[in-house]
């Protein structure tokens, strides 16, 4: 969870920093919108508490404000204030890599970050919709339990107190470990959704570009995936020598057939547990339950197949 914090943070950093000729056109009032059009256009119901005299009539505004479609640039969208905004998205971006009240700062980030993509929705894309749905399921992660400065500084305080229980050292009465466990359940969460992720993309992965190999060698030579001057000869004698066509094949295969993993991660949980002794004392509607979700796979599998 804490290399994901650093990574994740660090990516949307450069995610939102390769946007930066594009701010003023996208967010700002002399782009595509004037804060007028996108107030009435996407601000709904989010802005119902809200007027450009008085401002948030009361706290219950500002809760819709943040509950519904909020984005900041509705309220102010001159290309300064987008450009200070986005800096200051990077700033809070930096302290949750760093660990630095990691619970506040990746709550914070995640709305600023929700500011930015609910403002135009014209521009996003897949990579987008990851990034949104994976934060969301971060800020439930105790990210801030390792290689941060929020548990440099909770050891340094336990340690000064003689509380801390040093690594390698075993366990005592009233000592707190140096990396204290952390809760499973967000990994579950993000299994899930990467399952969801790539079969719900493999499955609409059809017709005949697909079926033929063809559909990488189209993809590249998009404008949207043009990135040197030699490209199309390179994709052109990749695709003549078959790289591209099997790749292709390969990609569909897998995405639409990756709920093998999550089978293969419950087979995996199962012999662990038998091994260390742990399933013949699983309650019978555990086990019964089990059974059931691995019947489930079974039958999605079939369907998709």
């Amino acid at each position: 969870f804490a290399l994901m914090r650093i990574v994740l943070g660090l990516f949307t950093i450069q995610c939102f920093w390769n946007l930066r000729p594009y701010w003023r056109m996208l967010w700002s009032d002399e782009g595509l919108f004037t804060v007028e059009d996108a107030r009435s256009r996407m601000g709904g119901s989010s802005l119902s508490g809200w007027t450009p005299q008085d401002g948030f009539l009361d706290n219950w505004a500002v809760a819709k404000f943040l509950w519904g479609k909020h984005s900041i640039f509705f309220l102010d969208a001159a290309p300064g204030a987008v450009d200070s905004f986005m800096y200051l998205f990077f700033g809070v971006l930096l302290l949750y890599a760093l660990g630095v009240l990691s619970r506040v700062t990746g709550v914070l980030a995640w709305l600023m970050m929700s500011t930015v993509y609910n403002h135009n929705a014209l521009y996003l894309e897949g990579t987008d919709t990851v990034y949104r749905t994976f934060w969301f399921i971060l800020l439930f992660c105790r990210t801030g339990a390792a290689w941060s400065v929020d548990n440099v500084v909770r050891c340094w305080w336990l340690r000064r107190r003689g509380k801390l229980q040093e690594v390698g050292n075993p366990p005592q009465p009233g000592q707190s470990p140096v990396y204290k466990l952390v809760p499973s359940w967000p990994r579950y969460l993000m299994m899930g959704q990467l399952i969801a992720i790539y079969t719900s993309t493999g499955m609409v992965k059809t017709g005949n570009v697909w079926q033929n190999g063809d559909a990488l060698y189209y993809s590249l030579n998009l404008d949207h995936f043009y990135r040197h001057p030699n490209q199309i000869q390179l994709v052109t004698f990749l695709q003549m020598i078959w790289v591209l066509p099997l790749a292709t094949w390969i990609t569909r295969i897998w995405e639409t057939a990756f709920p093998v993993a999550l089978l293969g991660a419950g087979v995996n949980a199962f012999e662990r547990d038998k091994a260390n002794g742990v399933w013949p004392t699983t309650p019978t509607w555990r086990r019964v339950l089990s059974y059931v979700c691995i019947a489930g796979v079974f039958a999605c599998l079939a369907w998709l197949a």
